[in-house]
């Protein structure tokens, strides 16, 4: 299984969660053990991102920055097969808010491209440990 999250809530996952990185800076202070880098946006993007006027901008030149990168792809499909063998993997960023948020791009991109729904992990919920 396969969530997303924002770095403000890292802690909330027990350790049998691979907790990935999805943006282009990570926080010093977490713990994440891998930094998936093609799924991060560009520094323009970002601080296109911030500006409320221009979403239907950010979100087309997002999605096409991950349909150009090959690598995204590789990724999206080792998630996949990560995702299938029982790992459970919560890609974090910055953004509290995922609806303001590239990772809900991410999720949808990788929903439509491989087969996969990733919802935005919820505070009461709990990701239940291996038996």
């Amino acid at each position: 299984m396969i969530w997303t999250s924002c770095y403000g809530h890292w802690r909330w996952f027990p350790e049998v969660c691979i907790r990935a990185a999805v943006s282009l800076q990570v926080p010093k202070e977490s713990s994440f053990d891998i930094h998936i880098k093609p799924f991060a946006p560009t520094w323009e993007l970002v601080q296109l991102g911030k500006s409320k006027e221009d979403k239907i901008r950010w979100t087309r030149e997002y999605l096409a920055l991950l349909d150009s990168r090959e690598s995204a792809s590789i990724a999206a499909q080792k998630l996949k097969e990560m995702s299938l063998k029982g790992k459970k993997i919560v890609l974090l960023c910055w953004e509290a808010d995922h609806l303001d948020c590239h990772r809900r791009l991410l999720a949808k991109w990788i929903e439509v491209g491989w087969g996969m729904e990733i919802p935005e992990l919820q505070k009461n919920e709990i990701i239940m440990e291996e038996e």
